[in-house]
C-alpha cells in the first residue's frame, strides 16, 4: 500500500490529566488508530507561581508527584495499547509549552495534539500560557481539542465536514493541502472559506468605490473558485463561501458553527507574513471559541515525494 502522504507515524499527546484533556487523548487515539501511528503521551509539571523552579525541582517534592503520574500515565498507554495503538509515557519537569515542543523535536513528532482547557477550567490559563506557545513553536501541526459540551462526553470521534479558512498566503496553502489529504481520506466535503479584509470594505459609498469593492469581490470568488475547482479535481465535495463585514475569526468560528464542521484546518500566519498577527488576533480567537477541534499548520509535514496539489494559483493551475 502507498503511504499516506500525511505521514502521520509519531503522534504526540500533551496532556494534563484534566477532562479538557481527556477528549483530546481521544481525538489522538482516533488519528493513531486510522494511520497506524505509534502516540507518545507526555505530562509536564510545571512550577506553580508561589514556587521556584529548583524548589519544584528538589527531588523530596517531585518524588510523590512522579509516583503518581507514573502510574495515570501507565493507565493511559495500556488503555491505548488495548485498543492496537502502541503508546508509551513520558513525564518532565519545567515550563509546558518548552517542554512539549523540545519532546515534538527530539522524538521527529508529526502531529501535537493537545487540550485548549486545564485543570483550572480556565481556557486562557491554557491557551495563553501553553497551547498559543505549542502552536507558535511547534515542528509540526498542532490539533487543539476543546472539551465536549455538556451531556456530549460520549460523542465517538469523527471527520465528517472539514472547514478550510484561505487568505492565499503560502500558510493557508500548507493547511487546504492538509484538508484535502483529510477530506481524501475520511471522504469529507470541504467549506472554503475566505474572508475579506476591512481594507476592501469601505465607508465612502461612492458610484466608483461601490464599482471597485464589487470588482474585488468578483476577483477573490474566481479565485476562490479555481482552488475549489482544484478540490473537486481530487474527487472532494467542497462549497465555496465568502464572507465580509466582520473579524475574520467571528466568521471562522460562526461559520464551523453554521455548517456543523468536525474539524477547522487552517494556517498560523497570514497574507502578510506576520506569525504574531494571525497568532495573536485570529488563531488564539478560534482555538478559544471554535466549536470542533482545530488543526494548525505553521510547518506542514507530507511523506516524501508526495506531489502538492496547492500553491500559488499560477503554480497550481
Amino acid at each position: 500500500m502507498e503511504p499516506d502522504p500525511l505521514s502521520l507515524r509519531r503522534i504526540l499527546l500533551a496532556t494534563d490529566f484534566s477532562r479538557g484533556a481527556g477528549r483530546a487523548k481521544d481525538y489522538a487515539l482516533f488519528l493513531a488508530q486510522t494511520y497506524g501511528a505509534t502516540v507518545l503521551v507526555q505530562h509536564v509539571s510545571q512550577p506553580y507561581p508561589t514556587l521556584s523552579a529548583d524548589a519544584v525541582a528538589d527531588p523530596y517534592l517531585l518524588e510523590p508527584i512522579r509516583e503518581q503520574v507514573s502510574r495515570v500515565l501507565h493507565e493511559l498507554t495500556e488503555q491505548m495499547g488495548q485498543t492496537g495503538v502502541q503508546a508509551t509515557g513520558q513525564h518532565t519537569v519545567g515550563i509546558a509549552s518548552e517542554e512539549i515542543i523540545r519532546t515534538a523535536r527530539e522524538n521527529g513528532i508529526d502531529l501535537i495534539v493537545m487540550g485548549t482547557q486545564g485543570r483550572t477550567g480556565l481556557d486562557h490559563v491554557l491557551l495563553g500560557s501553553t497551547a498559543e506557545r505549542v502552536v507558535k513553536g511547534a515542528p509540526c501541526p498542532v490539533v487543539t481539542v476543546r472539551p465536549p459540551a455538556a451531556g456530549r462526553e460520549q460523542d465517538t470521534v469523527s471527520v465528517q465536514r472539514l472547514l478550510a479558512p484561505l487568505d492565499f498566503s503560502d500558510s493557508s496553502f500548507d493547511a487546504l493541502e492538509t484538508a484535502l489529504l483529510l477530506a481524501r481520506r475520511f471522504a469529507a466535503p470541504i467549506t472554503l472559506l475566505h474572508v475579506l479584509e476591512w481594507s476592501w470594505l469601505r465607508l465612502n459609498f461612492t458610484v466608483a468605490e461601490l464599482a471597485e469593492d464589487a470588482q474585488v469581490r468578483r476577483d477573490i470568488e474566481a479565485r476562490a473558485g479555481r482552488y475549489a475547482d482544484l478540490l473537486r479535481a481530487q474527487g472532494v465535495t467542497v462549497e465555496t463561501v465568502i464572507r465580509g463585514g466582520g473579524g475574520p475569526a467571528d466568521f471562522i468560528v460562526d461559520t464551523a458553527e453554521a455548517q456543523r464542521s468536525d474539524l477547522i484546518v487552517m494556517g498560523t500566519h497570514g497574507r502578510r507574513g506576520l506569525q504574531r498577527a494571525l497568532i495573536g488576533s485570529v488563531a488564539e480567537s478560534v482555538l478559544r471559541r471554535a466549536p470542533c477541534p482545530v488543526w494548525t499548520v505553521k510547518q506542514a509535514k507530507f511523506s516524501p515525494g508526495h506531489r502538492r496539489v496547492f500553491g500559488p494559483i499560477e503554480q497550481a493551475a
